[in-house]
């Protein structure tokens, strides 16, 4: 954990030599970022390499990274707390790390054993919480952030809500384009539809009882129920769209879920509800996988 200086500018403050809002290099290149805690599971261990450009080392026990945050001569800017299960790592340890590095932001990543914890009363305060099926579009939005010289999720006030986020980080519309959009249930659709447009992108909706080809540059797929249930519908869709690559939406996914997606050959896995930013995100990788087609 070497480096340069203990007195830095965080990235996100240094914006005036970042690129435009493509969410590639750019400021998100220049973070440091700690993970800490216990990532042996395989959908923490799969969330974590969205980040492996920028991470700056894993520390597993939270006292041993508290110890060398001491000692290091310069901090990092994002420090992640991985968490498959509630009490991994204690309230007075992340006190700890916080004092250790009193100017990095805390974000937990969270296993699927975290999802109810918010009802329990024992969550970390202060720490941005993101389940690890909603990470990697998550990342991959705030990269977008820091490219366009704005605010990622993780460095807004510890005070702000989820709606306070959402509306500082709407993004920018995307390069015009078709999205095919397939959903069961018509308020999915309709939400689909509009945000589409907000991103500017032309919305293409395709009746579920259909199967002609559609041309698209993206699509969409809305999982009507558990996803290793509907894998043959998937790979009909899929099929459907090709070239375009395929994004899928699902409720709560499991890590077989993620892997049904990825035999099924998708794009990437969305997880319900999706914020606007998140779309964006996920429509930039679905473009870049069918352009290494090419």
């Amino acid at each position: 954990m070497a480096g340069t200086s203990a007195r830095h500018m965080p990235p996100w403050q240094a914006t005036a030599d970042v690129p435009d809002g493509s969410g590639g290099g750019g400021a998100a290149d220049k973070l440091h970022v700690l993970a800490v805690g216990y990532a042996h599971r395989a959908e923490l261990a799969s969330a974590l390499a969205a980040a492996a450009e920028c991470m700056l080392e894993h520390v597993a026990p939270p006292a041993e990274a508290a110890r060398r945050l001491a000692q290091a001569e310069r901090q990092p800017d994002v420090i992640v707390l991985v968490q498959s299960r509630p009490g991994e790592i204690a309230q007075q340890q992340v006190d700890a790390l916080r004092r250790a590095a009193p100017l990095a932001r805390f974000v937990g990543l969270l296993g699927p054993w975290c999802e109810g914890e918010l009802r329990t009363g024992r969550a970390w305060p202060g720490v941005l919480r993101v389940y690890w099926h909603a990470w990697p579009l998550r990342w991959e939005a705030d990269r977008a952030c820091l490219a366009a010289g704005r605010l990622p999720s993780w460095a807004q006030p510890e005070t702000a809500t989820e709606d306070d986020r959402a509306l500082s980080l709407a993004p920018a519309a995307l390069p015009a384009g078709r999205v095919a959009v397939w959903a069961r249930d018509r308020s999915t659709a309709e939400w689909l539809h509009d945000a589409c447009l907000a991103l500017g992108q032309s919305p293409v909706y395709a009746a579920p009882e259909g199967d002609e080809p559609l041309e698209a540059d993206a699509a969409i797929w809305d999982c009507p129920g558990v996803l290793c249930e509907n894998e043959d519908a998937l790979r009909r869709w899929v099929a459907r769209v090709r070239p375009a690559q395929v994004i899928v939406l699902a409720g709560f996914p499991r890590w077989h879920d993620a892997l049904a997606a990825l035999a099924a050959q998708a794009a990437c896995l969305a997880s319900k509800p999706l914020r606007l930013d998140e779309l964006a995100a996920a429509i930039r990788l679905a473009r870049a996988a069918r352009g290494r087609l090419k």
